[in-house]
């Protein structure tokens, strides 16, 4: 599983590398996907989604040192053209979603995650809709 979220290869990729089928692998990613989300839930590791506790979330936190930053992940492009133009990121001619990041330096955990937005959107806009 975590080799799945880390390096995120297709799904036949994996059963080449694990010696097993596609399908195999897909119920294993979904199995151990509420496994490893229960773990993190349990060691407080999850970053927060609700920008109304952030504030609280990061006075909790031991250092005061974060990187906020976008990450943009590419999508399969859209059939219907109003999603095509929502989610045209603009640059190499992809379709992405994005969403901010703040990311606590002495602790490498991620302390808040942002809805996701179509990939047009600008990280400083994103930072605004969430507060």
């Amino acid at each position: 599983m975590l080799f799945s979220v880390k390096v995120y290869p297709l799904q036949e990729v994996m059963a080449f590398l694990f010696e097993t089928s596609q399908g195999r692998v897909h119920e294993w990613i979904h199995t151990l996907s509420i496994v490893l989300h229960m773990a993190l839930g349990e060691a407080h590791a999850l970053p927060e989604r609700d920008p109304k506790n952030l504030e609280q979330t990061l006075a909790l936190c031991l250092s005061v040192d974060f990187i906020i930053d976008g990450t943009e992940r590419h999508i399969q492009r859209p059939h219907d053209a109003i999603a095509q133009q929502e989610k045209y990121s603009g640059k190499k001619k992809a379709h992405t979603v994005k969403n901010n990041r703040i990311i606590d330096l002495e602790e490498r955990l991620v302390r808040s995650l942002s809805q996701t937005f179509a990939g047009r959107i600008h990280d400083k806009r994103i930072c605004d809709e969430e507060d």
